[in-house]
């Protein structure tokens, strides 16, 4: 069966793909937005914050579907960002009735121990507030969703943990990022 991973952003799904070769880390970014010229080169977790120098991209979300269908065709773990907008189209879409929707969220008590791990990584002051903004908002779909898995990853855990302790299959060696 293949397995399609929705995880808020800051919980280990690049730790995920650098470490387990079953996986792909799915970033939606270049799908749904088109960025500026004069920042396309600047690393991923620098320009999610940056709303001024993007545009929303036509194709989506028919491109973004579609690659996760190809990656999941390989056999793939695809480990992608849970927030409204990717859940919105991933649950509502047909992917195919033989894929194991799974999401996972960080515990909802310890929002600032996310926003230590953003700083590290580099992110800007202006995801972090997105991020606080729609912490609450994420965590209520979650809680409502119907027909996915759920997985909650503690504070001081991170993603291979808690699907580990799920009894998710992750192979050790080096898995893919679709981005640079």
């Amino acid at each position: 069966m293949n397995i399609l991973v929705l995880a808020y952003p800051g919980i280990g799904k690049t730790y995920v793909a650098d470490h387990y070769q079953n996986v792909i880390d799915f970033e939606h970014q270049h799908y749904i937005h088109i960025y500026d010229e004069d920042i396309r080169h600047q690393p991923l977790e620098q320009i999610k914050g940056q709303t001024s120098k993007r545009r929303p991209n036509p194709e989506w979300p028919n491109n973004y579907i579609g690659a996760i269908k190809e990656e999941l065709k390989k056999g793939r773990m695809v480990i992608t960002p849970f927030i409204p907008a990717t859940y919105e189209v991933l649950t509502k879409k047909d992917l195919n009735q033989d894929v194991r929707i799974i999401l996972a969220v960080f515990d909802k008590n310890n929002f600032e121990d996310l926003a230590k791990r953003y700083r590290i990584r580099n992110n800007t002051e202006e995801f972090i507030e997105r991020r606080r903004l729609d912490f609450p908002n994420t965590i209520k779909l979650f809680e409502d969703a119907e027909n996915v898995e759920k997985v909650i990853v503690e504070s001081g855990k991170y993603l291979a943990d808690a699907l580990i302790d799920y009894k998710i299959e992750l192979k050790p060696g080096k898995g893919l990022k679709n981005y640079h």
